[in-house]
C-alpha cells in the first residue's frame, strides 16, 4: 500500500463554501468533513483537443494544456482534493507509437494525478511491456488494477508487474483518508492481449479487498477506480461491499449527475467524465465521521473550454512530441508528419463506434487500393478518429488507424492479403 497525502493548493481559511452549516475546509460540526474527487477517462493520448466543429467534438473541448490550468483552477478553490484517472490513458493516437505511452505517464505527472486505474489500451502489448513503460517512464502517481493472475510469468516477472500495478492505494485528501482500488477490463475481446497474464474475476477479488480495508478500518472513504461498461459498474455497486463511489471509465459515458445505486444502508456514487480530456469531473461528498456515511453533495462536468489559456509546460511537453514525430516518420511521410497538408476533406467524416461509417469505408477503399485486392475489410471498432472538414495532414490519416503499436517491434497495423478461390 501507498499512503500519501494530497498538496494543499490555498489555505483552507480563504475559501468557505457552504453546505448545511459545512464549509469546505472546516466544518462546523467536526464530524462532518467535505472533499472532493476531481476525474478523468478514456482520454487516448489526446494531447490536443480535436479540430473545431468535428463530430465528436463540436465546441473544440480538451487538450492537457488546457486541462492542466483547469484542474489548477478548480484544486486551488478545493483544497480537500484528489485527481483520479479511470483509464485507457494512452493508446489512441499516434502519439502512443512514440514510446508506448510513457509520454502521456509523464504529462499526467505534471498535471498532477494522483492516482489511475490500467485500461484495456494501456495493456495492449501484455503484463511485462506495460511494467517497463511504467518503469521508463517513473510516474510520480500509483498506477492500479487488482484483478489480475500473474502465476503464468516468471518469478522476477510478478515481482516487477505487481510493483508497476498496484491492487490499491490508500490518499488523503484533507484529513479523510480514500482507498483506491483498481479494476482492469473484464471482456473476452481483450483477455489475449492480458497474457500471459489473466484477467480475474472482479467482483470475487474487489470485494474480497473491499472486505480487508473494511474489517481493518483501513479508509474512511472506498472507491473504485474501474474501466469497465457503464452497466457493470451499475450492477458490482448493488453486489460489491463498502464501496461508496464507482469513478468509471471505458463507455465512454458523460454523466451529467451521478448514478446513484444502493447497496444496503449505503449509496454507490458512479461518474464517467466522457472522453478525451474534453471535461472534468468534479465529485464533491461529505464524510459523515459519526455514522461513517458519504453523502454526495455537489457534481459538476467541467468542460475543458479552447478559452481556457494554456500551460505553457505541458504546451511546451506537447511540441516536443510533435518534434519527435516528426523526426522519426519524416523520411515515410516525406515532409513534416504533423503539419504537412497532403488532403483536404470536403465533410464531415464521423468514426461511428461498432457501425458502418464514411471513415470507415474510406480506410477498407484505401487497404483495397495499397494491396491490390478486390475485398478489404474494416472493422468499425478499431478506427481511431474520424476526418474533420477541411485541410488534412499525415497525422489526420495516421490517426483514422493507429492502434496496436508495439514498442518492441516499432510496428502498428500489418495489412494482410489473402487468396480465396
Amino acid at each position: 500500500m501507498l499512503f500519501r497525502r494530497a498538496s494543499l493548493f490555498v489555505s483552507c481559511i480563504a475559501i468557505v463554501t457552504v453546505f448545511s452549516g459545512v464549509d469546505s475546509c472546516q466544518t462546523s460540526k467536526p464530524d462532518l468533513v467535505e472533499f472532493t474527487l476531481f476525474h478523468t477517462n478514456d482520454m487516448h493520448s489526446h494531447f490536443k483537443s480535436e479540430a473545431e466543429g468535428s463530430e465528436k467534438n463540436p465546441y473544440s473541448l480538451g487538450g492537457l494544456a488546457r486541462l492542466k490550468t483547469l484542474v489548477d483552477q478548480k484544486r486551488a478553490l478545493k483544497p480537500n482534493s484528489l485527481l483520479v484517472d479511470a483509464g485507457d490513458w494512452s493508446e489512441g493516437v499516434f502519439y502512443f507509437n512514440l514510446d508506448g505511452g510513457e509520454n502521456m505517464l509523464r504529462m499526467m505527472s505534471e498535471i498532477w494525478y494522483d492516482a489511475a486505474v490500467v485500461g484495456n489500451h494501456d495493456f495492449l502489448n501484455g503484463p511485462v511491456a506495460l511494467a517497463n513503460i511504467i518503469e521508463q517512464a517513473k510516474p510520480r502517481f500509483p498506477l492500479l488494477g487488482a484483478n489480475k493472475n500473474l502465476s503464468a510469468l516468471t518469478s522476477a516477472e510478478q515481482t516487477r508487474v505487481h510493483a508497476a500495478v498496484q491492487e490499491y492505494v490508500i490518499l488523503k485528501a484533507g484529513s479523510v483518508s480514500i482507498a483506491f482500488v483498481g479494476v482492469l477490463t473484464d471482456e473476452l475481446l481483450y483477455y489475449d492481449y492480458f497474457r500471459p497474464g489473466v484477467i480475474s474475476n472482479p467482483i470475487t477479488r474487489i470485494s474480497a479487498i473491499t472486505e480487508k480495508l473494511h474489517k481493518e478500518k483501513a479508509a474512511d472513504v472506498i472507491v473504485l477506480l474501474s474501466h469497465n461498461s457503464f452497466s457493470k459498474h451499475a450492477a458490482w455497486a448493488k453486489s460489491i461491499p463498502y464501496v461508496n463511489v464507482i469513478v468509471s471509465g471505458h463507455s465512454h459515458a458523460k454523466t451529467a449527475v451521478p448514478v446513484e445505486v444502493v447497496n444496503g444502508d449505503r449509496s454507490v456514487y458512479i461518474v464517467e467524465a466522457k472522453e478525451w480530456a474534453q471535461f472534468l469531473g468534479e465529485l464533491t461528498l461529505v464524510l459523515d465521521r459519526t455514522s461513517g456515511r458519504v453523502e454526495l453533495k455537489d457534481y459538476t462536468l467541467n468542460p475543458v473550454y479552447k478559452t481556457i489559456a494554456e500551460n505553457q509546460k505541458i504546451a511546451a511537453l506537447v511540441a516536443e512530441q510533435d518534434l519527435l514525430l516528426r523526426e522519426k516518420y519524416q523520411a515515410k511521410a516525406d515532409g513534416d508528419i504533423v503539419h504537412k497538408h497532403i488532403a483536404n476533406c470536403s465533410e464531415e467524416m464521423p468514426h461511428i463506434d461498432g457501425t458502418e461509417s464514411s471513415v470507415t469505408n474510406l480506410a477498407a477503399d484505401a487497404y483495397r487500393a495499397a494491396t491490390g485486392s478486390a475485398i478489404a475489410m474494416e472493422s468499425g471498432q478499431l478506427v481511431g478518429v474520424g476526418l474533420h472538414p477541411g485541410a488534412l495532414t499525415t497525422l489526420d490519416i495516421a490517426n483514422v488507424a493507429p492502434h496496436i503499436f508495439n514498442p518492441a517491434t516499432d510496428l502498428s497495423w500489418t495489412l494482410k492479403k489473402l487468396s480465396l478461390k
